[in-house]
């Protein structure tokens, strides 16, 4: 009896549970405003694989594909047609988004501003 409860438990739960990658690809999809330009990037996934488009005022600015593996993102920029590596947090809400610059010591503020 104990194995059959197991069992429908985990049928139950277990489609709930993600593991952190996924939850962070999860959380990084939607429609982001850069906090001191105007600046928006949008993330999303085709076909099981992440996308980005970055836009400065009405102007394409970079886009690409990414994958995520612990604060890391492994960036293919197709605009400028380079790889590069960026680190990520979030904020407790996950309403805010600091990403790093590539190449730089320095760092993006994003705000969520739509899914």
């Amino acid at each position: 009896m104990k194995n059959v409860i197991l069992a429908i438990t985990m049928l139950f739960f277990g489609g709930s549970f993600t593991d952190m990658e996924e939850s962070n690809d999860l959380n990084l999809q939607g429609v982001w405003q850069e906090a001191t330009n105007p600046e928006f990037v949008r993330i999303g996934s085709a076909d099981m694989i992440m996308k980005f488009q970055r836009v400065q005022g009405k102007e394409l600015v970079s886009h690409g594909t990414f994958t995520t593996e612990d604060g890391t993102m492994f960036v293919s920029n197709e605009f400028s047609n380079s790889e590069y590596e960026l680190q990520y947090v979030f904020s407790p809400s996950g309403q805010t988004l600091v990403v790093t610059k590539p190449n730089s010591d320095e760092a993006w503020v994003f705000f969520r501003v739509g899914q």
